[in-house]
């Protein structure tokens, strides 16, 4: 019952099938999901309960979401040479799609805080080009 392959850890329940695919870092499914109707710029909410008893509340934008924020881990994670390429393909059709590259979580962080954090300099480089601060 506890297993990470039966079920969503707490931040991911009620996540869209979009987000999901941008939180783990799969443009070729995000294409194929706005193809067929996907809402690309649905912030995620997620409310849940920590091991200390303290609710938590988050809203996750995809592009955020895209730079590793709002939770979960991915199953099969790609290869650490494929993970900038990827956030980088991730992003770039985020931005083409008309996300907010200034969009911050509630912690203030936005997505190019989240870039510089993980040293994915392509990823900052974009950002900034479509005016990230």
């Amino acid at each position: 019952r506890s297993s990470r392959d039966f079920h969503f850890p707490p931040p991911l329940v009620g996540a869209t099938p979009f987000w999901l695919a941008a939180r783990f870092t799969q443009p070729g499914m995000m294409r194929l999901l706005v193809k067929h109707g996907a809402d690309p710029l649905v912030v995620h909410h997620s409310s849940y309960v920590l091991d200390n008893l303290k609710s938590r509340t988050e809203a996750t934008a995809p592009l955020l979401a895209a730079m590793g924020m709002g939770g979960g881990t991915a199953w099969v994670q790609p290869a650490s040479g494929q993970r900038e390429s990827l956030a980088l393909e991730t992003v770039r059709l985020m931005v083409e799609l008309g996300a907010d590259v200034n969009a911050a979580n509630a912690a203030g962080r936005t997505a190019l805080s989240a870039a510089r954090a993980l040293h994915y300099e392509s990823v900052v480089k974009l950002l900034m080009a479509k005016g990230a601060r």
